[in-house]
């Protein structure tokens, strides 16, 4: 266990003394089990509970020696608990033993003879007598050891506190020797917990338990989200629900109206999931609607208007649907979803806005809106159109029809023309130089809504591709190329000589 103690220690005899007493308690604690085991071999109730008592005391004087070797509040409480208690019974047993050896022999149960049980069993009495005598010495001895212990730490003042590693490498010796090689495992699996075990020693309190949150076996199981998910890209939560077919229908797609917004085009598209990957059916996009007539304000809730309608009307031309399904020719700024015929069904899509937030009067809306009057049939509510409010709760069709066809610009355009003129010039001059004017854009919007209907179908890029690409690295060489090369650098450096020597 240790038990060495530091010899210039005022108080080594003391010491010395204290640890023998608890070295005679061990022994004769241990002589009595072994007594008592000698009368029964499987004891009785009252030799178990007789076992017991001496067992407490060898724990006691365990206790006493690991105080007396690292002088901790720990030990010496337990020492001190377990020593007065054995005292106590350790007297009453060695008294009933003396004073009704029979009866008490008769309890045992023994399988000895009687006088030879009597002799044996007074023994044991004898050894309770000493033990008896001996704990209360060692209890006084305990407290003295104590008082100076304490009388030296005000003399002293407090020590410093000492750092997590050496109240690591030095709380094993705080336990019994059985203890300590467990406890340096424990310290090699996981320190963090040994150091929530150990003791304050300047204090004279423990420190606070401290929990490893993610231990080896978090990190061995951890598994990664998916990459779009880590980018933040895609909403896994929304598309699962937008992509899930009913089983009763097989493998027939279920179709997306996706829309997607960058600083200076609007995508929308009708997507199908598959196994393999998404689908495009049809797209539109923003950068196309020159070619109908509207060539500046390409992001703007009027563009996506035109957007929505060219992506519906494109679908609908493919699947040859285009006749059946007109949709709202005119767009009046009402709610408007499409009914039914008798033949076919109309094509239904589900809005998919990705991760922008769906606020009141938000483009993606525009883009419905220009679906929906296309002919496409596609759930909804009329809550986020603009126009729509809040406090009535119905939508104002005037006001939303104001925004499709760009009323808010042209407002916006005639403000900056009475109050900061410089300002309309510079921010409006793609609009200056088309000669658009805030008069002239309704029926801008209104050309470009019967152009989109009057011909939806996808125009071929008419850019040429390059006739010779541009390098930008040197062409390779064949073998003959090369050889031919150095053979005219050798040449050259050969008639540079020759041409040298007759200089000179």
């Amino acid at each position: 266990m240790g038990l060495s103690i530091d010899q210039s220690s005022s108080h080594y005899h003391t010491h010395r003394v204290f640890l023998l007493c608890n070295y005679i308690l061990l022994g004769a604690a241990s002589s009595c089990i072994f007594l008592t085991l000698s009368l029964r071999l499987v004891p009785s109730l009252e030799g178990f509970f007789l076992i017991l008592l001496h067992v407490v005391t060898i724990a006691g004087a365990v206790a006493g020696c690991a105080a007396a070797t690292a002088g901790t509040n720990r030990w010496y409480a337990v020492h001190m608990i377990a020593t007065v208690l054995t005292a106590i019974f350790q007297g009453s047993v060695a008294v009933l033993i003396f004073t009704r050896t029979g009866d008490f022999l008769g309890g045992l149960k023994s399988y000895v003879r009687e006088e030879d049980g009597s002799v044996i069993l007074k023994l044991a009495g004898g050894l309770c007598i000493l033990m008896f005598c001996l704990e209360w010495v060692v209890l006084g001895l305990a407290f003295v050891l104590r008082y100076y212990a304490y009388v030296e730490r005000d003399l002293s003042g407090s020590s410093m506190k000492r750092s997590a590693k050496v109240q690591e490498e030095e709380m094993g010796s705080d336990w019994p020797w059985p203890f300590q090689s467990l406890l340096s495992r424990l310290a090699n699996k996981n320190p963090l917990h040994l150091l929530s075990l150990a003791p304050d020693q300047s204090s004279g309190t423990s420190m606070a338990f401290v929990k490893a949150q993610k231990s080896k076996a978090y990190f061995k199981r951890f598994q990664v989200k998916y990459k779009r998910r880590r980018e933040g890209k895609t909403d896994y939560r929304a598309r699962i629900r937008l992509i899930n077919q009913d089983k009763n229908k097989y493998n027939t797609p279920k179709y997306r109206c996706v829309v997607r917004f960058t600083n200076k085009d609007i995508t929308a598209q009708i997507i199908s999931s598959s196994i393999a990957g998404d689908i495009v059916l049809a797209a539109a996009y923003s950068h196309e609607l020159p070619r109908y007539g509207l060539e500046v304000g390409l992001t703007n809730y009027a563009a996506a208007y035109c957007t929505g309608l060219l992506l519906a009307r494109r679908v609908l031309k493919m699947l040859k649907m285009d006749e059946e399904y007109e949709g709202n020719v005119e767009a009046s700024g009402e709610d408007f979803s499409v009914e039914p015929t008798d033949s076919r069904r109309p094509f239904r899509a589900l809005l998919d806005v990705g991760l922008v937030r769906t606020t009141t009067g938000n483009r993606v809306f525009s883009v419905l809106k220009g679906a929906l009057d296309g002919g496409l049939d596609i759930p909804h509510s009329d809550k986020r159109f603009a126009g729509y409010n809040k406090d009535d709760k119905q939508l104002d069709a005037e006001a939303h029809r104001k925004y499709i066809i760009g009323g808010h610009v042209a407002s916006y355009m005639r403000a900056l023309m009475e109050d900061e003129p410089e300002k309309y010039q510079s921010h409006f001059s793609e609009y200056i130089k088309r000669g658009i004017e805030p008069d002239g854009m309704e029926e801008l919007y209104k050309k470009v809504h019967a152009a989109i209907r009057a011909d939806p179908s996808v125009s071929k890029s008419e850019k040429q591709p390059p006739k010779e690409h541009k390098r930008y690295n040197l062409k390779k060489l064949t073998y003959d190329e090369r050889k031919n090369r150095l053979i005219e650098r050798l040449n050259a450096l050969n008639s540079a000589a020759g041409d040298d020597e007759d200089d000179e």
